[in-house]
């Protein structure tokens, strides 16, 4: 984990994160989260998903990361299903 972040602070050096959301179930956090920041070569990062934090004595012993680049290409959610499954635009 340590290797990754290295990687990402070295080449988003400016990057920004967000909880926008949490909850809370027993020993179970989940939280979905937004990173940004601009990368070594001007162009933007920006990601987005979930992190599942396993908790004991309220402090994270373990997190699973869910995290996918943003594609912003101008295209609604029933076009991206469609590209996703291979299915041509109706």
């Amino acid at each position: 984990m340590r290797r990754n972040w290295t990687q990402i602070f070295a080449s988003v050096p400016d990057i920004t994160a967000e909880v926008l959301q949490s909850d809370r179930a027993g020993d179970t956090l989940w939280s979905e989260w937004e990173l940004r920041g601009t990368r070594l070569d001007g162009t933007a990062h920006l990601m987005r998903g979930v992190m599942v934090f396993t908790l004991a004595a309220d402090r994270a012993s373990a997190v699973r990361f869910y995290l996918e680049p943003v594609d912003d290409d101008g295209r609604d959610a029933d076009q991206a299903v469609r590209a996703l499954v291979g299915q041509p635009r109706p």
